[in-house]
């Protein structure tokens, strides 16, 4: 991976809560749309592409793609997009795009190894900005679903 010259590929993995999904995909018109490079994967999570490594010190890695939750006749409508982890020593939160008074916002923290060489994803908790995104309806530190965090070097 070289942070320099952007050459490197992965994605972050990622099913948000599992809970939420089934919701949603239950609902006579719900909808679970994952687009701009995000993508399903076959368990039911979604891999949002690495965009760049904006640093290593604390690690920032930027995500494209966009995961749209959509129901009630619209009244439910949940986007998960621009996805941003930021890594410092054992502990990780994770942003997404927010409003125009709010431009980032953090969903989640957790503690652990967000890499996953060897181990089993790690959990992380509902942070305080991340209720609202769920209207309310989760509390802060509800657990969430496991995320897994794949890089490597580009092949030229």
């Amino acid at each position: 991976m070289d942070v320099a010259t952007g050459e490197f590929v992965g994605e972050l993995r990622w099913g948000i809560k599992s809970g939420f999904r089934r919701y949603v995909a239950e609902l006579p018109d719900g909808s679970i749309s994952a687009t701009d490079g995000a993508y399903s994967l076959d368990d039911g999570r979604y891999a949002f592409p690495v965009v760049r490594i904006r640093s290593i010190d604390p690690v920032v890695i930027e995500f494209g793609g966009t995961v749209r939750f959509e129901g009630h006749g619209g009244l439910l409508r949940v986007q998960i997009a621009q996805l941003e982890v930021q890594i410092d020593g054992d502990s990780f939160a994770i942003d997404a795009a927010g409003t125009p008074d709010h431009p980032r916002i953090t969903i989640a923290r957790g503690t652990g190894p967000v890499f996953n060489s060897a181990g089993s994803p790690v959990s992380p908790r509902l942070a305080p900005e991340g209720v609202a995104l769920f209207d309310g309806n989760y509390a802060v530190g509800t657990e969430l679903d496991a995320v897994e965090l794949l890089l490597g070097a580009a092949v030229s």
